[in-house]
Protein backbone atom coordinates (compact mmCIF):
# COMPACT_ATOMS: atom_id res chain seq x y z
CA UNK A 1 0.00 0.00 0.00
CA UNK A 2 2.82 2.54 0.70
CA UNK A 3 3.99 1.90 -2.65
CA UNK A 4 0.31 2.54 -4.36
CA UNK A 5 -0.01 5.98 -2.39
CA UNK A 6 3.59 6.78 -3.90
CA UNK A 7 2.12 6.85 -7.04
CA UNK A 8 -0.13 10.36 -6.47
CA UNK A 9 3.09 11.84 -6.41
CA UNK A 10 5.11 9.62 -9.41
CA UNK A 11 5.18 11.37 -12.30
CA UNK A 12 6.56 8.21 -14.24
CA UNK A 13 2.66 6.78 -13.49
CA UNK A 14 1.10 9.59 -15.10
CA UNK A 15 3.98 9.70 -18.55
CA UNK A 16 2.79 6.27 -18.85
CA UNK A 17 -1.29 6.66 -18.30
CA UNK A 18 -0.24 9.23 -20.76
CA UNK A 19 1.00 7.19 -22.91
CA UNK A 20 -1.45 4.65 -22.57
CA UNK A 21 -4.06 7.09 -23.67
CA UNK A 22 -2.17 8.86 -26.92
CA UNK A 23 -1.54 5.38 -28.40
CA UNK A 24 -5.12 4.38 -28.02
CA UNK A 25 -6.63 7.40 -29.71
CA UNK A 26 -3.66 6.70 -32.04
CA UNK A 27 -4.50 3.17 -32.93
CA UNK A 28 -8.65 3.44 -33.45
CA UNK A 29 -8.41 7.10 -34.78
CA UNK A 30 -9.51 4.86 -38.06
CA UNK A 31 -12.31 2.89 -36.49
CA UNK A 32 -13.92 5.54 -35.28
CA UNK A 33 -14.21 7.27 -38.36
CA UNK A 34 -15.36 3.61 -40.17
CA UNK A 35 -18.26 3.56 -37.35
CA UNK A 36 -19.07 7.19 -37.99
CA UNK A 37 -19.34 6.85 -41.41
CA UNK A 38 -21.28 3.56 -41.72
CA UNK A 39 -23.37 4.80 -38.62
CA UNK A 40 -22.92 2.17 -36.60
CA UNK A 41 -21.58 1.76 -32.57
CA UNK A 42 -18.68 -0.58 -31.28
CA UNK A 43 -18.78 -2.47 -28.37
CA UNK A 44 -15.63 -2.60 -25.86
CA UNK A 45 -13.77 -5.71 -26.29
CA UNK A 46 -11.75 -4.56 -28.70
CA UNK A 47 -8.56 -5.39 -26.32
CA UNK A 48 -8.24 -9.30 -27.52
CA UNK A 49 -7.35 -7.72 -30.62
CA UNK A 50 -5.45 -4.45 -29.35
CA UNK A 51 -2.45 -5.84 -28.15
CA UNK A 52 -0.60 -7.88 -30.88
CA UNK A 53 1.49 -5.58 -33.39
CA UNK A 54 5.12 -5.14 -32.55
CA UNK A 55 5.04 -1.46 -32.03
CA UNK A 56 2.06 -2.08 -29.39
CA UNK A 57 4.53 -5.01 -27.60
CA UNK A 58 7.36 -2.42 -27.22
CA UNK A 59 5.19 0.48 -25.91
CA UNK A 60 3.45 -1.47 -23.37
CA UNK A 61 6.16 -3.58 -22.07
CA UNK A 62 8.33 -1.06 -22.26
CA UNK A 63 5.75 1.01 -19.66
CA UNK A 64 5.90 -2.53 -17.80
CA UNK A 65 9.80 -2.47 -17.10
CA UNK A 66 9.67 1.55 -16.40
CA UNK A 67 7.30 0.95 -13.37
CA UNK A 68 8.90 -2.10 -12.20
CA UNK A 69 12.49 -1.02 -13.23
CA UNK A 70 13.67 -0.11 -9.17
CA UNK A 71 11.95 -3.31 -7.73
CA UNK A 72 12.50 -4.14 -5.09
CA UNK A 73 11.45 -0.44 -4.26
CA UNK A 74 14.23 0.29 -1.72
CA UNK A 75 13.87 3.94 -0.76
CA UNK A 76 15.98 6.20 1.87
CA UNK A 77 12.82 5.23 4.49
CA UNK A 78 12.82 1.69 3.51
CA UNK A 79 15.11 0.79 6.59
CA UNK A 80 12.26 2.17 9.61
CA UNK A 81 9.73 0.77 7.05
CA UNK A 82 11.99 -2.86 7.64
CA UNK A 83 12.00 -2.22 11.36
CA UNK A 84 8.69 -1.90 12.19
CA UNK A 85 7.81 -4.95 9.44
CA UNK A 86 10.34 -6.82 9.65
CA UNK A 87 12.62 -7.57 6.80
CA UNK A 88 11.03 -10.44 5.27
CA UNK A 89 7.87 -9.34 5.69
CA UNK A 90 8.45 -6.33 3.36
CA UNK A 91 9.89 -7.92 0.51
CA UNK A 92 6.89 -10.17 0.56
CA UNK A 93 5.16 -6.91 0.35
CA UNK A 94 7.01 -5.88 -2.47
CA UNK A 95 6.12 -9.31 -4.30
CA UNK A 96 2.26 -8.31 -3.34
CA UNK A 97 2.40 -5.07 -5.02
CA UNK A 98 3.96 -6.37 -8.10
CA UNK A 99 1.01 -8.66 -8.31
CA UNK A 100 -1.48 -6.03 -7.41
CA UNK A 101 0.13 -3.57 -9.72
CA UNK A 102 0.54 -6.05 -12.90
CA UNK A 103 -3.21 -6.23 -12.58
CA UNK A 104 -4.16 -2.89 -12.50
CA UNK A 105 -1.94 -2.00 -16.03
CA UNK A 106 -4.09 -4.17 -18.17
CA UNK A 107 -7.00 -2.23 -16.72
CA UNK A 108 -5.50 1.14 -17.36
CA UNK A 109 -4.70 0.06 -20.78
CA UNK A 110 -8.04 -1.13 -21.65
CA UNK A 111 -9.52 1.79 -19.93
CA UNK A 112 -7.87 3.98 -21.96
CA UNK A 113 -9.31 2.34 -24.92
CA UNK A 114 -12.63 2.50 -23.74
CA UNK A 115 -11.83 6.39 -23.31
CA UNK A 116 -10.75 6.53 -27.21
CA UNK A 117 -13.80 4.55 -28.75
CA UNK A 118 -16.33 5.86 -26.17
CA UNK A 119 -17.98 8.49 -28.95
CA UNK A 120 -18.73 5.60 -30.98
CA UNK A 121 -19.33 2.60 -27.92
CA UNK A 122 -22.22 1.11 -26.94
CA UNK A 123 -22.40 -1.57 -24.52
CA UNK A 124 -23.25 -5.41 -25.42
CA UNK A 125 -22.92 -8.16 -24.28
CA UNK A 126 -22.15 -9.86 -27.82
CA UNK A 127 -19.11 -9.12 -29.99
CA UNK A 128 -21.67 -6.64 -31.76
CA UNK A 129 -22.03 -6.19 -35.44
CA UNK A 130 -18.98 -4.30 -36.12
CA UNK A 131 -16.59 -6.13 -34.39
CA UNK A 132 -17.91 -9.60 -36.43
CA UNK A 133 -18.19 -7.46 -39.84
CA UNK A 134 -14.82 -6.30 -39.57
CA UNK A 135 -13.24 -9.90 -38.55
CA UNK A 136 -15.15 -11.69 -41.30
CA UNK A 137 -14.53 -9.26 -44.05
CA UNK A 138 -10.95 -7.92 -43.40
CA UNK A 139 -11.22 -5.61 -46.27
CA UNK A 140 -14.53 -3.71 -45.36
CA UNK A 141 -12.42 -0.43 -44.05
CA UNK A 142 -10.94 -0.32 -47.95
CA UNK A 143 -14.77 0.51 -49.17
CA UNK A 144 -14.30 3.48 -46.64
CA UNK A 145 -11.19 4.86 -48.17
CA UNK A 146 -9.43 3.33 -44.02
CA UNK A 147 -7.01 0.87 -42.75
CA UNK A 148 -7.16 0.14 -39.48
CA UNK A 149 -3.84 -0.71 -37.49
CA UNK A 150 -5.67 -3.04 -35.51
CA UNK A 151 -6.44 -6.74 -37.51
CA UNK A 152 -9.98 -8.42 -35.92
CA UNK A 153 -9.08 -12.04 -36.06
CA UNK A 154 -11.98 -14.10 -37.05
CA UNK A 155 -10.82 -17.36 -34.74
CA UNK A 156 -10.83 -15.34 -32.10
CA UNK A 157 -14.66 -13.82 -32.47
CA UNK A 158 -15.90 -17.86 -33.31
CA UNK A 159 -13.67 -19.24 -30.55
CA UNK A 160 -15.30 -16.86 -27.52
CA UNK A 161 -17.55 -14.16 -26.48
CA UNK A 162 -16.53 -10.70 -26.17
CA UNK A 163 -16.67 -11.17 -22.07
CA UNK A 164 -14.47 -13.82 -22.07
CA UNK A 165 -12.25 -12.81 -24.68
CA UNK A 166 -11.16 -9.54 -23.35
CA UNK A 167 -11.26 -11.15 -19.11
CA UNK A 168 -8.75 -14.15 -20.32
CA UNK A 169 -6.58 -11.00 -22.57
CA UNK A 170 -6.54 -9.34 -18.80
CA UNK A 171 -5.51 -12.53 -16.96
CA UNK A 172 -2.98 -13.18 -19.51
CA UNK A 173 -1.75 -9.39 -19.47
CA UNK A 174 -1.72 -9.99 -15.85
CA UNK A 175 0.38 -12.95 -15.76
CA UNK A 176 2.49 -11.55 -18.21
CA UNK A 177 3.09 -8.45 -16.06
CA UNK A 178 4.01 -10.77 -13.18
CA UNK A 179 6.63 -12.62 -15.06
CA UNK A 180 8.14 -9.66 -16.26
CA UNK A 181 7.66 -7.95 -12.21
CA UNK A 182 9.37 -10.67 -10.93
CA UNK A 183 12.27 -10.96 -13.77
CA UNK A 184 13.53 -7.65 -12.87
CA UNK A 185 13.03 -8.47 -9.24
CA UNK A 186 15.20 -11.42 -9.51
CA UNK A 187 17.87 -9.95 -11.48
CA UNK A 188 18.01 -6.60 -9.48
CA UNK A 189 18.29 -8.26 -6.21
CA UNK A 190 20.62 -11.33 -7.39
CA UNK A 191 22.73 -8.45 -9.92
CA UNK A 192 22.94 -5.42 -9.58
CA UNK A 193 19.87 -2.34 -10.14
CA UNK A 194 20.73 -2.18 -14.09
CA UNK A 195 20.29 -6.27 -14.33
CA UNK A 196 16.37 -6.26 -14.37
CA UNK A 197 16.14 -3.78 -16.95
CA UNK A 198 18.44 -5.23 -19.19
CA UNK A 199 16.83 -8.55 -18.43
CA UNK A 200 13.32 -7.50 -19.10
CA UNK A 201 14.69 -5.52 -22.66
CA UNK A 202 15.94 -8.69 -22.89
CA UNK A 203 12.41 -10.10 -23.06
CA UNK A 204 11.28 -7.29 -24.97
CA UNK A 205 13.42 -7.36 -27.97
CA UNK A 206 12.81 -11.57 -28.21
CA UNK A 207 9.39 -10.94 -28.00
CA UNK A 208 9.32 -8.07 -30.53
CA UNK A 209 11.33 -9.77 -33.07
CA UNK A 210 8.57 -12.69 -33.13
CA UNK A 211 6.31 -10.28 -33.27
CA UNK A 212 7.79 -8.41 -36.31
CA UNK A 213 8.05 -10.93 -38.50
CA UNK A 214 11.88 -11.02 -38.96
CA UNK A 215 12.20 -14.38 -35.72
CA UNK A 216 9.82 -15.87 -38.10
CA UNK A 217 11.82 -15.73 -41.57
CA UNK A 218 15.09 -16.45 -39.71
CA UNK A 219 14.13 -19.07 -37.42
CA UNK A 220 10.62 -20.25 -38.98
CA UNK A 221 7.41 -19.03 -37.12
CA UNK A 222 6.04 -21.48 -34.59
CA UNK A 223 9.62 -21.72 -33.14
CA UNK A 224 9.42 -18.29 -32.55
CA UNK A 225 5.92 -17.57 -31.97
CA UNK A 226 5.96 -20.73 -29.76
CA UNK A 227 8.62 -19.16 -27.11
CA UNK A 228 8.29 -15.83 -27.35
CA UNK A 229 6.84 -15.16 -23.75
CA UNK A 230 5.53 -11.77 -23.77
CA UNK A 231 3.79 -12.40 -26.62
CA UNK A 232 1.31 -14.84 -24.56
CA UNK A 233 -0.66 -11.96 -23.27
CA UNK A 234 -2.47 -11.94 -26.59
CA UNK A 235 -5.02 -15.03 -26.89
CA UNK A 236 -4.60 -14.57 -30.74
CA UNK A 237 -1.32 -15.97 -30.20
CA UNK A 238 -2.07 -18.93 -28.15
CA UNK A 239 -4.06 -22.27 -29.51
CA UNK A 240 -6.64 -22.88 -30.88
CA UNK A 241 -5.85 -19.77 -32.52
CA UNK A 242 -2.67 -20.45 -33.78
CA UNK A 243 -1.44 -24.02 -34.80
CA UNK A 244 2.00 -25.72 -33.27
CA UNK A 245 1.92 -23.26 -30.32
CA UNK A 246 0.96 -23.67 -26.35
CA UNK A 247 -2.60 -23.45 -25.41
CA UNK A 248 -3.53 -21.19 -22.46
CA UNK A 249 -3.63 -23.11 -19.98
CA UNK A 250 0.35 -24.36 -20.94
CA UNK A 251 0.98 -21.15 -21.46
CA UNK A 252 -0.41 -20.25 -17.94
CA UNK A 253 1.30 -23.20 -16.13
CA UNK A 254 4.65 -22.35 -17.65
CA UNK A 255 4.25 -18.76 -16.56
CA UNK A 256 3.58 -19.25 -13.10
CA UNK A 257 6.07 -22.00 -13.22
CA UNK A 258 8.93 -19.44 -13.42
CA UNK A 259 6.73 -16.34 -11.62
CA UNK A 260 7.36 -19.19 -8.62
CA UNK A 261 11.09 -20.23 -8.91
CA UNK A 262 11.99 -16.20 -9.60
CA UNK A 263 9.91 -15.52 -6.46
CA UNK A 264 11.59 -17.94 -4.23
CA UNK A 265 15.19 -17.42 -5.23
CA UNK A 266 14.70 -13.30 -5.27
CA UNK A 267 13.37 -14.20 -0.89
CA UNK A 268 15.82 -16.24 -0.49
CA UNK A 269 18.60 -13.93 -1.94
CA UNK A 270 17.32 -10.67 -0.87
CA UNK A 271 17.14 -12.47 2.99
CA UNK A 272 20.56 -13.51 2.64
CA UNK A 273 22.24 -10.18 1.51
CA UNK A 274 22.72 -6.40 2.33
CA UNK A 275 20.36 -3.84 1.46
CA UNK A 276 21.21 -0.89 -0.28
CA UNK A 277 18.98 2.11 -0.07
CA UNK A 278 18.86 5.11 -2.39
CA UNK A 279 17.52 8.43 -2.13
CA UNK A 280 14.32 10.10 -3.96
CA UNK A 281 13.95 6.31 -5.70
CA UNK A 282 10.05 5.89 -5.81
Amino acid sequence: MTNFRKWKYNPTIYAVLAIYLTFALWYTKNIRLFCTASGMTISPWVLPFYIKSANYLIMYVGTVILLFASAPFATSHTPYVQIRTGRLNWVVGQILYISMASLVIPLLVWGSLVLSLLPVMRFSLDWGGVIRSLAQYSNLPQDYGLSFSISFNEVVVDSYSGISATLLTIVLMWVSNMLLGCTILFFNVAFSKVGGSIAGCLLLSWSAFAASGMGAVLFGENTVQRYAVLMWSNPGWLAPVRENVFTVSQALLIQFGIILLLLVSSVWIFYRKDSIFEKNVF
